[in-house]
């Protein structure tokens, strides 16, 4: 089965935080297979205080990663708005998700 989404999903945020510090730590999020939850299902690793190209890397083999700077979004802050809801909050996507701690695969988004 072919996915139409992109590998890396870092939003434009993060990337405008590492233009400005080459630098800069950040949290990655990685969507990865879940056989053990079934057919098709998905689960994800949440990685705090890597930097961008330590997180390309090991997203190389995932379905889909991102990485927020965390001059944009704080680990903290993303487990504290991945605690909030248990869903994604929107759960349909062209690409990328607009929740932080969400990756789309196929048009929909996935909790990491």
């Amino acid at each position: 089965m072919s996915c139409s989404c992109n590998l890396n999903q870092t939003p434009k945020e993060s990337y405008e935080a590492l233009r400005a510090n080459s630098e800069s730590l950040g949290t990655g999020l990685f969507l990865i297979p879940a056989p053990d939850k079934g057919i098709l299902e998905f689960g994800g690793v949440i990685v705090p205080h890597i930097s961008h190209s330590e997180c390309a890397k090991r997203g190389e083999t995932c379905i889909a990663f991102k990485w927020i700077a965390d001059s944009y979004k704080s680990y903290e802050e993303l487990m504290k708005e991945r605690a909030a809801t248990r869903g994604c909050l929107n759960p349909d996507c062209i690409g990328t998700c607009t929740d932080l701690t969400c990756i789309c695969r196929g048009g929909t988004c996935y909790k990491v």
